[in-house]
C-alpha cells in the first residue's frame, strides 16, 4: 500500500496509489539565473514516498529478504527509468537507474509489516500512469506482485504564478478609479481608439485562434500554438503599441486588454479563471514595465528608444507565457516539459512580441503624423 509515511500511517490528502515528486522547475530557474551548480543529490536524499508491505510467513521463516521495485510502462510493459536503489550516493545521482532496491529482515512472525522508501529521480521521472512491479527474494525463491502507480509533480510555480495573478487582479480592481480618470483624460477620441484597437486585436488574434486553433492543433499537435502564435504575438502587440504610441498615458493598456476580454466574455462566452487572472497579469506587468522603463514620460520616442521598449514589451511578454502554461497545469492538470515552456517564451514570448511591438511602434509614428500631434 502507497503511499504511506515512515511510520506507515496513510495520508487521507493523498490519493492511492499516487507518488508526488518534488518540483525541480524553481532550482532549475536558480540555476540557470545564478550559474550555481545544480544540487541534484540534495533533491533525491529524501525518499519521494514510502510504501508499506503486509506479509504473511505461515513457516516463520527468519532471514534477508531482497526487495527490488520498478516502474513499468502499462502499454508495452518497459521498465522505465527513475527509480533510485539509493538516494544521493557519494554527493552523486545516477544518470540512468531503473529500481530501488533494500534489504530487511523477517522477524520469525505469522505477520509482518514492512515500510520500504522508495527514491525517485524528478529530473528523468515523467508524470503519468504506471504500475509499480515488486520483487521480494529470499535467495531461492521469489515473489512478484504489480499494483498501479500515479506518478505526479508538486505544482510550486504553478501555485505561485497563480498566486502573482490573483495579486495583479486585485491590483486592477483597484486601479478602476484610474483607469476612469484616464478614460476622461484622452477623451472620446482616446476612448474611441482604445475600443476600435481592442475591437481589431478580438477580431484578427482571438477569432482565428479560437476558429482555426483546433484545426492546426491536429495538424501540428503541441507546436499549433507557434503558428497561432503570430497572431497572438505580432498582431497584438502591433495593435497595442500603436495605440500607446498615439495615447501615451498610464492606462490604456488596461483599457485594450479590458475591452478584448469583455468581447471575448460575451461573444464566445470565454469566461475562465486562467483568462481573466492572464488578463489581470498582463494588465500589471506591462503597465509596470512601461513606468519603469520611462515610456509615460519621454517626449519623444526616438528609434533606439523604440528597439529598446520593444524588447522589453517582448520579454514581458515571455513572462506573461510563462505564467500562462504554469497555470494551465495547475488548473487543467497538464504537463508542459521545461524545454518546451522554454521554447514557447522565447519564441512566442520575446520574438513574436517585440517583432510586434516593434512594427506597431512604427505604425504608430506614422499615424502620430497622419493625426498632427
Amino acid at each position: 500500500m502507497l503511499p504511506v509515511n515512515e511510520s506507515g500511517e496513510t495520508d487521507d490528502r493523498l490519493s492511492p496509489n499516487t507518488m508526488v515528486l518534488p518540483d525541480v522547475q524553481l532550482e532549475n530557474m536558480k540555476h540557470r539565473l545564478t550559474g550555481t551548480p545544480l544540487d541534484r543529490s540534495a533533491l533525491t536524499a529524501k525518499p519521494s514516498t514510502f510504501l508499506l508491505l503486509d506479509m504473511r510467513n505461515p513457516r516463520r521463516d527468519v532471514g534477508q529478504i531482497h526487495f527490488k521495485a520498478e516502474l513499468v510502462d502499462r502499454g508495452s510493459g518497459e521498465v522505465k527509468e527513475g527509480l533510485l536503489s539509493a538516494s544521493g550516493e557519494e554527493g552523486t545521482v545516477p544518470d540512468h537507474s531503473f529500481s530501488t532496491e533494500t534489504d530487511f529482515s523477517l522477524n520469525g512472525g505469522k505477520m509482518q509489516t514492512a515500510v520500504i522508501p522508495l527514491y525517485a529521480n524528478p529530473f528523468t521521472l515523467s508524470e503519468g500512469d504506471y504500475n509499480l512491479r515488486i520483487t521480494l527474494s529470499d535467495g531461492e525463491s521469489q515473489k512478484i506482485t504489480e499494483l498501479p502507480l500515479t506518478v505526479v509533480k508538486s505544482r510550486s510555480m504553478g501555485m505561485i504564478s497563480t498566486g502573482l495573478s490573483c495579486l495583479s487582479l486585485l491590483l486592477v480592481l483597484l486601479s478602476f478609479g484610474k483607469i476612469k480618470k484616464t478614460m476622461i483624460s484622452i477623451g472620446a477620441r482616446g476612448d474611441i481608439a482604445a475600443a476600435l484597437f481592442a475591437a481589431l486585436a478580438f477580431g484578427g488574434v482571438v477569432v482565428p485562434v479560437t476558429l482555426a486553433g483546433d484545426f492546426l492543433h491536429v495538424i501540428l499537435g503541441p507546436f499549433s500554438g507557434l503558428v497561432t502564435g503570430l497572431l497572438s504575438g505580432v498582431v497584438q502587440y502591433m495593435l497595442l503599441m500603436s495605440l500607446l504610441v498615439l495615447f501615451r498615458r498610464p492606462g490604456v493598456t488596461a483599457l485594450f486588454f479590458l475591452i478584448r476580454w469583455l468581447l471575448s466574455a460575451v461573444l464566445f462566452g470565454r469566461v475562465t479563471p486562467v483568462g481573466i487572472l492572464l488578463a489581470a497579469f498582463s494588465i500589471v506587468v506591462i503597465e509596470g514595465a512601461l513606468y519603469i522603463t520611462g515610456f509615460y514620460r519621454k517626449k519623444t520616442l526616438t528609434l533606439p528608444y523604440g528597439l529598446f521598449i520593444s524588447l522589453v514589451l517582448g520579454l514581458c511578454d515571455a513572462g506573461i507565457t510563462f505564467v500562462n502554461m504554469q497555470q494551465l497545469m495547475l488548473f487543467y492538470r497538464l504537463y508542459y516539459a521545461d524545454w518546451f515552456i522554454g521554447l514557447y517564451m522565447v519564441i512566442n514570448g520575446l520574438l513574436y512580441s517585440s517583432l510586434g511591438s516593434f512594427l506597431g511602434w512604427k505604425t504608430g509614428s506614422r499615424l502620430r503624423q497622419v493625426m498632427g500631434s
